[in-house]
């Protein structure tokens, strides 16, 4: 991470307001991403190649940081969880170096940070290529809790920096989380969870039933590419995710 507080003023969704409560926002987040990850109630769609993934529809009165889900509650959260076998830090440094991006998400065609709130607190803008067509403006928030477990936080802005841009489908993301807790043995158990709304022809009921019903794939393969990116990484020594009995919490 770099750089001090540089703020522009009103680059956010709420301007000046998102520079006062940059604070009470990632506290904000942070709780709730948290929250929603350890709740019951989460169903069990997968359990293979070392991966769990589970899926679970929050309630349409949940507030996430101030803010509510709106049409985005027809959207089912999904989290996965699966254990790594690399050690804390090298996974850990795949999330603060955008230039890692696209060694495993093949869809990021373009990412850049717009602005840097504080020291462990961005804006960034990310976009996909065809045929999806999608663009992401999306505040990422850096957090050290107890017992060296590293979390980023995020949700979706709006920025000055970022408009809209024509034939491009903004993508919504109400809260999304990637914690990693280091493991004996130089392992790192790794759990993600992400609420998003992609937009455009998504926000139909037939276009809402597809996604979540394909939502639960994203996961998986998201933590495969993490798996090979770390294997190649240490020349071979395999990173891939390793059987696991978790269970939700």
């Amino acid at each position: 991470r770099r750089g001090p507080a540089r703020w522009g003023g009103g680059g956010g969704r709420r301007g000046g307001a998102l520079v006062k409560d940059a604070v009470w926002v990632n506290e904000q987040l942070v709780s709730s991403a948290l929250a929603i990850t350890e709740q019951d109630g989460w169903e069990a769609v997968s359990s293979a190649d070392g991966i769990e993934v589970w899926r679970k529809y929050l309630p349409g009165d949940t507030k996430i940081a101030g803010e509510g889900l709106g049409r985005s509650a027809q959207f089912a959260a999904v989290k996965a969880r699966a254990v790594l076998n690399a050690p804390l830090d090298e996974v850990y440094s795949l999330f603060t170096d955008n230039s890692r991006v696209s060694e495993y998400n093949e869809y990021c065609k373009e990412i850049l940070d717009l602005e840097w709130i504080d020291e462990n607190t961005k804006v960034t803008y990310s976009s996909t290529g065809r045929p999806w067509c999608r663009d992401f403006v999306t505040r990422v928030h850096y957090k050290t809790l107890p017992d060296d477990v590293r979390l980023v936080v995020n949700r979706a802005e709006d920025h000055t920096l970022a408009p809209r841009k024509k034939g491009y489908t903004r993508m919504g993301m109400s809260i999304g989380a990637n914690m990693m807790r280091q493991l004996p043995g130089g392992k790192t158990e790794f759990t993600m969870m992400t609420h998003v709304n992609p937009g455009g022809m998504a926000n139909t009921g037939f276009g809402a039933m597809v996604t979540n019903r394909l939502s639960t794939e994203s996961p998986r393969a998201f933590l495969l590419s993490i798996g090979k990116v770390l294997d190649d990484q240490n020349l071979g020594t395999s990173s891939t995710p390793t059987p696991t009995t978790a269970t939700p919490t």
